[in-house]
């Protein structure tokens, strides 16, 4: 399958499920790289539009630019409403943004999807002068407790997509995360962030990935069992917490 049409059966899923992303990603830029509300952002793989909303909320224009209608259309049910939100069904590699346009371009779960030397080349050509770019990632934890050992277990066993194709790629693109920003001093920080699921959250939250199997395949009955015993096991007070590790690189890149 195409990586644009991956999540066209989980647009649903990822607009209600997915998390969101710490306060302190917006901060770091203000304050360590000179971003500053009004400015334009580009959402890059923009989604359902859950990092364009992080930045609207703080005073940004953002350009949505996702090749995935079914994700396009929950964004406009997100987001439609605020003037200083449109949306473009571009990809990474050609955007169909103007030359010199943008102040930030910003890949917020999705630069694992992108062909790496193509979209530098776009990402520099829409760009302003002195514009940065912003990688984002939620790495979801899979050591600290149970929990999040049992989960990362049921992955394994039951998404055969899961340790090569998606959680290899993204491990693939970070450590290749230099090829973006070219000869530039590459700034990273980390910040803790956190869900608190139900059981259907829970559900909706591993559903929304493009590696777990929907109904009709026939490892998803197992693999929701097995989730139900492990909400089961690891619940309190009805819900559990699922940890992440969310990670931001910046630069302006050379």
């Amino acid at each position: 399958m195409e990586p644009t049409e991956r999540f066209s059966s989980r647009a649903a899923y990822y607009a209600l499920y997915r998390p969101g992303y710490p306060q302190e990603v917006v901060d770091t830029l203000e304050s360590e790289a000179g971003l500053s509300p009004g400015a334009t952002v580009a959402d890059i793989g923009s989604g359902t539009g859950i990092s364009s909303e992080l930045f609207l909320c703080r005073g940004y224009a953002v350009i949505g630019v996702e090749p995935n209608a079914s994700m396009r259309a929950e964004a406009a049910r997100r987001l439609g409403g605020n003037p200083a939100y449109w949306s473009l069904p571009g990809r990474a590699e050609a955007t169909g943004l103007p030359a010199a346009s943008i102040d930030l371009v910003l890949c917020a779960q999705s630069y694992h999807w992108f062909q790496p030397a193509e979209a530098r080349s776009e990402f520099l050509r829409i760009l302003k002068p002195q514009g940065l770019v912003a990688v984002l990632w939620n790495l979801r934890r899979t050591e600290g407790s149970e929990f999040h050992r049992r989960i990362e277990d049921l992955l394994l066993r039951y998404c055969p997509g899961y340790a090569n194709q998606v959680r290899g790629d993204t491990e693939k693109a970070i450590l290749a995360i230099h090829d973006l920003f070219g000869t530039a001093e590459v700034r990273k920080r980390t910040f803790r962030y956190a869900q608190r699921l139900d059981l259907e959250g829970l559900k909706g939250r591993l559903l929304s990935a493009s590696y777990v199997p929907l109904p009709g395949d026939p490892n998803h009955e197992p693999l929701i069992r097995e989730l139900e015993q492990i909400f089961t096991d690891c619940n309190s007070e009805g819900r559990v917490t699922l940890e992440y590790d969310t990670v931001l690189y910046w630069a302006r890149p050379l």
